[in-house]
């Protein structure tokens, strides 16, 4: 068939492009690693007839060599094994290669699931948090894990 064998200019054009493409496309087609999210604080807690919202301040690190585009990130939040809040970022953010950014979310809340975890607060306020989801990367709709757990001290709503 005319036009489909393989000449060296072709086989060359053919390597190049495919050479580009791995080489411009990497930091979002392997971005397989999420940027890291450690929970700074609960900044806020709001309660208002069945909801509540909860604002968390995060710092989100890029452990990439390349700036990383966060399109959004969403998450599930429990206080002492309790899931009581979702919610996404809403504007995107651009962390710049092996920095690190913070970011305010606030999260819509389970307002009976919260009162379960607020009667039973110890006296220092201190609770077992984890915060799972995902985060996308740029516009690709990639989307890699995020896990976070530890311990933080609620404020009083």
């Amino acid at each position: 068939m005319p036009g489909t064998e393989r000449t060296p200019r072709r086989r060359a054009l053919v390597r190049l492009a495919w050479a580009a493409g791995t080489w411009l496309l990497p930091p979002l087609a392997r971005a397989e690693q999420a940027p890291a999210v450690q929970l700074l604080g609960v900044d806020r807690i709001v309660l208002g007839g069945d909801g509540a919202t909860l604002d968390l301040r995060l710092r989100l690190d890029n452990p990439h060599v390349y700036p990383l585009p966060l399109h959004a990130l969403r998450l599930r939040c429990a206080f002492d094994g309790i899931a009581l809040a979702h919610g996404r970022s809403l504007q995107p953010v651009l962390l710049p290669p092996h920095g690190s950014a913070v970011l305010l979310l606030r999260l819509d809340v389970d307002a009976n699931s919260l009162l379960a975890v607020l009667a039973t607060l110890p006296p220092d306020g201190v609770v077992d948090y984890t915060l799972d989801g995902d985060a996308e990367i740029g516009l690709t709709l990639l989307r890699v894990p995020v896990h976070v757990a530890g311990r933080i001290a609620l404020p009083k709503p």
